[in-house]
């Protein structure tokens, strides 16, 4: 098979360790690596490891994830996808485009909406998928349709609604099709505004945590008038370690990798997190970010 998927896939990698693809840093290796660099190469791509059964794991930039420390089995496909264009208002973007280039490009064009994106270190597929969302805004606000590929190979253009968006929920999270391309509908913005907007949001989050330690953004998903990050300082939680994780001293919300840290590390805490807030709220918890090879 590994002939084969070789054959298949020029320049796959074998045994790639994937803590170097994830912004916690953390993972054990992918069976299989690759990297589709336009659209039509990622659908290439997929078509084929179905056809040879080989199971799929998609990875834009690698935030809001939390890989096993045994891996991927099958084939990890990298999305380097990064096209963007515009017609008038709207702005189509292919799936693997960081958001933070999404949002410098549209306030260079004088494009304004998406300002609130500018610190969410993903890709626009992922967020797309988890309807990322900060200071009140989520991606659906500026959405008007999604480009996907269907289990079956076709390419399917689902609307705003079609898409079931939800608190960091979408229609993707539970089929299994795929965003290839996202159009977004923008209004007319001043460059000067959008650019103080953003140095605004940059500065609120570098109160709250430091970024420059490697994280999968914030762990649980918060609660209407309840956030999670009090919740955990108030069971003195903050800084409790387990192996090199840790929950942040800056956030409750945020599990850090202070070094060398496992995945089982990380899940440790989670569960450790659930317990507590259940026993004194007697509310369950739900993970944002993505277990994966567990």
């Amino acid at each position: 098979m590994t002939d084969i998927i070789k054959e298949k896939f020029p320049g796959v990698i074998t045994q790639e360790p994937l803590s170097k693809h994830t912004t916690f840093k953390i993972g054990g290796p992918a069976e299989f690596f690759y990297k589709s660099k336009t659209t039509d190469d990622l659908i290439k791509a997929i078509k084929t490891a179905r056809e040879l059964d080989l199971p799929i794991l998609l990875l834009g930039k690698g935030s809001n994830i939390l890989v096993s420390d045994d891996g991927i089995k099958g084939l990890v496909i990298c999305l380097e996808t990064e096209g963007i264009e515009r017609e008038g208002s709207k702005v189509i973007v292919e799936a693997g485009l960081l958001l933070g280039r999404l949002v410098d490009w549209t306030i260079n064009n004088s494009l304004a909406g998406l300002e609130f994106a500018s610190g969410i270190p993903g890709s626009v597929g992922g967020g797309i998928r988890g309807n990322a969302g900060a200071f009140g805004f989520e991606l659906k606000d500026s959405l008007e349709s999604v480009e996907a590929l269907t289990p079956d190979n076709r390419r399917i253009t689902l609307t705003k609604d079609e898409c079931k968006f939800g608190y960091r929920d979408s229609i993707f999270k539970h089929t299994d099709d795929i965003v290839l391309t996202a159009t977004f509908n923008l209004q007319q913005g001043d460059k000067e505004k959008s650019q103080a907007l953003v140095k605004k949001y940059a500065l609120h989050r570098a109160s709250r945590q430091d970024y420059s330690i490697p994280s999968a953004g914030c762990t649980f998903k918060n609660i209407p008038d309840q956030p999670i990050g009090k919740m955990v300082e108030d069971l003195g939680l903050k800084g409790k370690r387990i192996g090199g994780a840790m929950i942040s001293e800056t956030h409750g919300n945020f599990i850090v990798n202070k070094g060398q840290a496992k995945a089982q590390d990380v899940v440790d805490l989670i569960n450790l997190v659930k317990e507590k807030v259940k026993v004194k709220y007697q509310i369950d918890l739900e993970t944002e970010i993505q277990l994966v090879g567990f």
